[in-house]
């Protein structure tokens, strides 16, 4: 998967993800308002996220950007308190 689809994972109620290697898109909104998310392990080729990708998950206290990226959207972590 080179791309998570905007809106893939909304509201979803997952806990830890780990992006697959070769992926370099996050869709907007795609893990946003994923209230129980914790973790968030990123592969190095990521270069872009999408606006709010993560906005509203509440508990996000550990991810980890890779130096790859190029962009980075508004409100990518919008009411992330814990980060």
């Amino acid at each position: 998967m080179t791309t998570i689809s905007p809106y893939k994972f909304t509201s979803s109620p997952i806990k830890e993800m780990i992006v697959d290697s070769g992926c370099v898109s996050i869709g907007e909104y795609a893990f946003a308002y994923c209230s129980n998310l914790k973790a968030l392990q990123l592969p190095s080729t990521i270069i872009e996220f999408q606006k709010s990708a993560f906005q509203n998950c509440t508990n996000l206290t550990v991810i980890s950007l890779p130096n790859s990226m190029e962009q980075i959207a508004d409100s990518l972590f919008a009411y992330c308190f814990n980060l």
